[in-house]
């Protein structure tokens, strides 16, 4: 590939290398690179990737891309662009030939939510026989093959651990799609992939918007900051599903940056939700558009699931799929991974690890729990904001009859640290201390009496634990067998 083919799109300030120079392909990791290859610095959140020029170089780099103007000035054979990390979304996807107009791609971006709306569309497409891709924080699926992509819940898959993968994975898993005929797109975005420019390249032709809440502030730093990234993907949509019973719903339809379809419980959007009904084997609800009045039923639990579900027949019915395989679509999904997902006798595991999914989750169990008692078993991440661990600290202890505070990837910081944070928060005696997230679990059903239910959050469908030693698998479902298995109670569908 020609250079000048891999720069297509890349704001180029200056370059000391013919665009004719041939280009065997571009390297954001100094390690990886080889011959004729192409090393664009970027400088993380950790690392400056201007700082292994000289390691790409010798390992076979020919030419170095940076947006810092004393590094071109150094180097030969250098090209300075306005922003790395667009560049390298665009010269990943130049290499991997991507285009927008090969697939409609649906973005779904929102603190809460975003996976199972994700699962909702993915599975009402598949219902209307479409061929179709999902790119989520669980999982990479083409037409339900699972994508082997070194990320998602492995102990060494580090790529997908991201909700929004880098450029290098990210294009190359459109380029599979496109092998395979694919004709829609569904993924999550986050609000770091916005902010990083992961998504430059690409023209999104729906983006749903879920709902906003306090998170990733250690990142964003504010709220203002943490809503002007989310509004990115808008800004690349063609048209928008949006919640407007939530206040920066409302401020994005304000904003008028593209077509908005609205989404409410209020009576005042275009797809009108009435008369919720919850319990344990799933939620039924009105949904209210065009004149028209369609029962919407759900096998996912959880009150909070029908805007989730809600979003997405929207969505679907601004793609053109019919009523009926939207409201089947929704029928038919039997599961989430690790969002509220059963494991038998009461037990649960949901990825809830904010304040705002704490009170979803746990409110909608409140609602079920008339004979027994909620024991909540959570932890929060190291390194990450510490400003929401008393908040669910005290969510916890007043919506659950029993709390057990424990660790989850604490990552660098001290896992007593964490958890002192998260007591500091608590309000009553309603709680205990397990650090080891094993034996937290294993004390969780012990306590368990009949009519109990356990909730096990924060991790959801991870199969890794972070600490100071590193990337380590870890399974709560591994741990739920280990303790309640025996032969007159065989677990094997956990």
């Amino acid at each position: 590939m020609r250079l000048n083919e891999l720069l297509k799109g890349v704001k180029v300030i200056s370059s000391k290398i013919s665009v004719d120079t041939e280009i065997e392909k571009p390297c954001s990791d100094s390690r990886k690179c080889i011959k004729n290859s192409v090393f664009i610095a970027i400088n993380g959140e950790n690392r400056d990737g201007n700082e292994y020029i000289d390691e790409a170089l010798k390992n076979g780099a020919i030419c170095i891309v940076t947006d810092k103007k004393d590094v071109y000035i150094k180097h030969k054979n250098c090209i300075l662009v306005k922003n790395s990390r667009s560049a390298s979304a665009y010269m990943w996807s130049n290499y991997y030939k991507f285009s927008s107009s090969n697939m409609k791609i649906i973005g779904i971006t929102g603190t809460n939510g975003k996976t199972s709306c994700a699962y909702f569309l993915y599975n009402i497409l598949k219902k209307a026989h479409k061929k179709v891709g999902l790119i989520s924080t669980i999982e990479c699926l083409i037409n339900d093959k699972r994508l082997d992509i070194n990320g998602g819940g492995e102990v060494l898959d580090i790529a997908s651990a991201m909700t929004t993968p880098d450029p290098e994975i990210l294009y190359y898993i459109f380029s599979k799609m496109r092998e395979d005929d694919v004709e829609f797109v569904v993924m999550e975005v986050s609000s770091h992939a916005l902010e990083l420019r992961k998504l430059e390249p690409i023209d999104f032709s729906c983006a749903i918007f879920t709902n906003l809440s306090p998170e990733h502030l250690d990142f964003h730093k504010n709220m203002e900051s943490y809503f002007n990234s989310k509004k990115r993907l808008f800004e690349k949509s063609s048209v928008a599903i949006v919640n407007t019973d939530d206040e920066y719903g409302k401020q994005l339809l304000a904003g008028g940056v593209c077509d908005f379809c609205t989404v409410s419980s209020l009576l005042q959007g275009d797809f009108c939700i009435e008369k919720a009904e919850a319990s344990m084997k799933g939620t039924t609800y009105l949904l209210k558009y065009a004149q028209k009045e369609v029962e919407v039923y759900t096998k996912i639990i959880g009150k909070y699931n029908i805007f989730n579900s809600a979003l997405a027949f929207a969505c679907a019915t601004i793609l053109g799929i019919k009523e009926n395989d939207a409201l089947e679509g929704i029928a038919s999904l039997n599961c989430i991974p690790g969002r509220m997902e059963s494991l038998g006798e009461g037990v649960f595991v949901d990825y809830a690890h904010t304040p705002k999914a704490f009170e979803n989750v746990l409110g909608s169990l409140r609602e079920f729990a008339h004979n027994g008692r909620i024991i909540a078993l959570f932890g929060c991440g190291g390194d990450r904001d510490r400003i929401k661990r008393p908040e669910m600290g005290k969510i916890a202890s007043k919506l659950a009859d029993k709390v057990i505070v424990t660790s989850d990837n604490s990552r660098t910081e001290n896992k007593m640290d964490i958890i002192s944070d998260i007591v500091s928060g608590i309000e009553g005696e309603n709680f205990e201390v397990v650090i080891s997230r094993k034996d937290a679990i294993k004390r969780a059903l012990e306590i368990k009496k009949e009519n109990d239910i356990v909730l096990l959050l924060g991790k959801g469908h991870e199969k890794y634990e972070i600490d100071s030693e590193g990337k380590h698998y870890f399974s709560e479902k591994d741990i739920v067998r280990e303790v309640l298995y025996d032969k007159n109670n065989p677990y094997n569908h956990i």
